[in-house]
This record gives structure tokens, C-alpha cells and sequence, in this order.
């Protein structure tokens, strides 16, 4: 027989995907960290933020010099980088605790995984997923504003905020055109 309600049912087990939607999300974990490169050379730091089963993976690219950028101004974008993983490790240790003077991304991304990777994942956070350009639920970026915090703060006091620059309603994307080929040579 070529259809079987039989062996259709015993074929139930489903695969839903899970993931977080955007916006002030209690209850995460920061699950891991990873150091990854991309085939063009390209360095990020891989981070993976869980509440149950559901996932949010945030990417946090290498800071590159801009050609008509200052030594100082790069300073300071690499030191704000440097406050958001403070901020994020925050959650899990003693800020006071949390020194780091590294000479190399790779470096500082190797020290931010270990201790991450280490935490204790008992611990959660409260934090802000926003959606990317591309609809994806990452954290949010940046380091100005409160971004995560330890769930031990209350929720009357979380100074985590959503600003009007948070995308928290998944972006449509415009079709392209092979996609309008595709549709237009089915029949459904």
C-alpha cells in the first residue's frame, strides 16, 4: 500500500522548531560561547542563549579599523566590545572579578569562552532579543544601554528597556526574483 494511516501514525514524533521571540525575555540561559571563523578569514565569537529547548544565537563579529578611522576611536569601539562580554559574564561572576587585558580578538574571545563555557548554568538572565535585518532573534546589540542582567535583579528595577531602534516584530522580507521564478513555475 502507498499511503498508510498505519505507519503515518506511528511516524508522529514531530520536529517543531523552537526559538525565542524578541523582546525582554526572562528565564535564559547564556548556554555556551565558540570562537568561529567564517571561510573568508573572518573571526566572530558565537554566542547561544537558551530557555528550555527554544535557542537565540547572537554573533558578535571581530571589530575591524575602519580605513579613515583614529587609533583612539578604534580604542574605543574595541573597549565597548570589551563591555558587552563584561556585561554578559556579569551576569555569572563578580564584575570586580573580570580583568582581561588581551593583545588579539582571538585572545580575548578564547578568555571570554572559557569562563562562559564554565558558568554556572543554573544561574539565568533576563535580556533583550531584538530581530536582526535578516529576521533573525539575536541579543541585542550594543553596549550603551542595559542589553542582560541577572535574574536575582527584580523586575521593577531591570533597567532593561526597549528603545525605539529595537526591531522587536520580525521583519518581512522582500522576495527576490529566483524566489518569484520558483513560485511562479509551481503549481501550488
Amino acid at each position: 500500500m502507498l499511503f498508510s494511516s498505519n505507519r503515518a501514525k506511528a511516524q508522529e514524533t514531530k520536529s517543531d522548531v523552537q526559538y525565542i521571540e524578541a523582546g525582554i525575555v526572562p528565564g535564559l540561559v547564556v548556554a555556551s560561547g565558540e570562537l568561529k571563523e567564517t571561510p573568508s578569514g573572518k573571526k566572530l565569537l558565537e554566542i547561544v542563549l537558551k530557555k528550555g529547548e527554544a535557542a537565540a544565537t547572537s554573533t558578535e563579529w571581530e571589530p575591524e579599523k575602519f580605513a579613515d578611522e583614529t587609533e583612539d576611536d578604534f580604542a574605543k569601539r574595541c573597549d565597548g566590545f570589551t563591555a558587552r562580554l563584561l556585561d554578559i559574564l556579569g551576569c555569572y561572576y563578580d564584575k570586580a572579578t573580570l580583568n582581561v587585558e588581551a593583545t588579539s580578538f582571538t585572545e580575548l574571545a578564547n578568555w571570554f569562552v572559557n569562563l562562559i563555557n564554565a558558568a554556572d548554568k543554573t544561574k539565568q538572565v533576563r535580556a533583550k532579543i531584538v530581530y536582526n535585518k535578516n529576521g533573525f532573534a539575536i541579543l541585542a546589540p550594543g553596549y550603551r544601554y542595559t542589553f542582560i542582567e541577572p535574574m536575582t535583579v527584580a523586575e521593577e528595577d531591570s533597567k532593561i528597556r526597549i528603545l525605539a531602534k529595537d526591531v522587536i516584530v520580525r521583519p518581512i522580507k522582500e522576495v527576490d526574483e529566483v524566489s518569484d521564478l520558483k513560485t511562479a513555475s509551481s503549481p501550488f
